[in-house]
């Protein structure tokens, strides 16, 4: 048996579910309250169920105490449907009665910009359709000052914490003491929330930081993806990422994070959000879409706490053991392999890899021979990641005599995480000719 199968067609503007209306209608959108230097849109609508029509002798409101920014901008967009018949033929050209089936929509749209506060009663406006005149009934307007419309305008709204929230993780819950923990703060909001602050402002809760003290490590600019949560598609951004570096041995508790985020949000707009968003959100302050206002809502959120453990290392420290700890490279250089006699030279250390090299110190270095040293200097630096260190050290000197000279080896003891164990590197002698 056939059935009937129905295709939905658009001209110029509008996308539209069928449907039939069966006279002609003049009506004005506009919305009721507004604030003073606020811009803001008034609709004349004229809808029939033909597209034959003759629409003419247009006459708006009186808009004298309201600046018209633009207006009117005429548009108009026809909605039709036709029907096919058949169960295997994916088109067909068998129109049924077209009378039931059209929709015609003019538009007349103005841009005003409110001047005054007060009330105001915008008279009625007049179309002539077929030689039939239309006319809306008067509108009431209400402008408030700013101080008055932020109240009024901008109704206290409350983001449920589900929508967006904030979450503090560490790369592990399990780590030796000195070792370095990245820590990194992450904020879950929900795709619709598209309008939301990037210079998030963090509030670390506590000051004392008992057990663990905190780096903070350069931002890496606005990072953000994407995860599915509860069947709820979220994005996920990076704000802020840390490294903890734990004093003690025991179960320590990281202190949450206050965050601050501003959300930027549309009132008054139907296609913005789902309608669950709505409900959940908005409840009843959304109105036709025709006049958009925007909305900063300030929200305070507060992460978890979270425990990590910290082991002692093992007892068989090395004697120059300083509590380097990860997997290290040491490299040895002269900053010239010839020299004169009195002319400045330098030894220059460079300790590389990734873990602490916080409390390192310089290595101690002994020339043999006549010279005189320099004052010592260093560097320290963290890559954006935290966790590539490389610290440097550099060791002025002259010589008082000709001759070839070496340098001793440097020794540097670590703890590797891989392997669980101290490791010492010792260093090549580097031999200089002073002439």
């Amino acid at each position: 048996m056939a059935f009937l199968r129905c295709i939905f067609c658009m001209v110029m503007v509008v996308i539209s579910p069928l449907f039939a209306i069966s006279q002609t209608t003049f009506k004005v959108e506009l919305p009721a309250v507004v604030a003073v230097d606020d811009t803001f849109s008034v609709i004349f609508k004229v809808n029939t169920n033909r597209v034959d029509v003759n629409i003419e002798d247009f006459e708006s409101l009186n808009f004298q105490e309201f600046e018209v920014i633009t207006g009117p901008y005429i548009t108009q967009s026809i909605v039709t449907s036709f029907c096919n018949f058949g169960s295997d033929k994916s088109m067909m050209t068998n129109f049924v009665n077209f009378d039931n089936a059209v929709q015609s929509t003019t538009e007349y749209r103005y841009v005003l910009k409110a001047v005054n506060t007060g009330i105001f009663l915008l008279g009625g406006s007049t179309v002539t359709v077929d030689d039939k005149q239309f006319t809306t009934t008067a509108i009431q307007v209400k402008v408030l000052s700013a101080a008055v419309a932020k109240n009024e305008l901008i109704p206290d709204i409350e983001i449920p914490d589900s929508d967006i929230y904030v979450s503090y993780v560490a790369s592990k819950d399990t780590v030796y003491k000195g070792e370095a923990l990245l820590t990194t703060l992450l904020r879950y909001r929900k795709d619709e929330l598209l309008g939301v602050s990037n210079n998030a402002k963090c509030l670390h809760t506590s000051k004392s930081l008992n057990g663990y003290y905190r780096h903070h490590l350069p931002s890496l600019g606005y990072m953000s993806s994407d995860t599915l949560i509860d069947q709820f598609d979220y994005a996920v951004d990076t704000l802020e990422q840390a490294l903890i570096f734990p004093c003690q041995a025991g179960v320590l508790e990281v202190s949450p994070v206050e965050q601050f985020s501003t959300i930027y949000l549309m009132l008054d707009t139907v296609t913005s959000y789902s309608d669950e968003f709505k409900k959940r959100v908005f409840g009843d302050l959304y109105g036709t879409g025709s006049n958009l206002r925007s909305v900063d809502i300030n929200k305070k959120m507060l992460s978890l706490p979270f425990d990590i453990v910290v082991k002692e290392l093992p007892e068989d420290k090395p004697s120059l053991f300083q509590g380097a700890i990860g997997t290290f490279d040491v490299d040895v250089k002269l900053s010239k392999d010839t020299t004169m006699v009195n002319e400045q030279c330098s030894v220059i250390v460079t300790i590389s890899g990734v873990g602490n090299l916080v409390h390192v110190t310089a290595p101690k270095l002994e020339l043999e021979g006549g010279f005189e040293v320099r004052s010592l200097n260093d560097e320290y630096r963290v890559d954006r990641s935290g966790y590539k260190v490389i610290k440097s050290f550099e060791y002025p000197f002259v010589f008082t005599e000709k001759g070839t000279f070496y340098t001793p080896s440097i020794e540097f003891s670590y703890f590797d995480l891989s392997e669980n164990r101290y490791k010492t590197i010792i260093t090549e002698p580097l031999s200089i000719e002073v002439q």
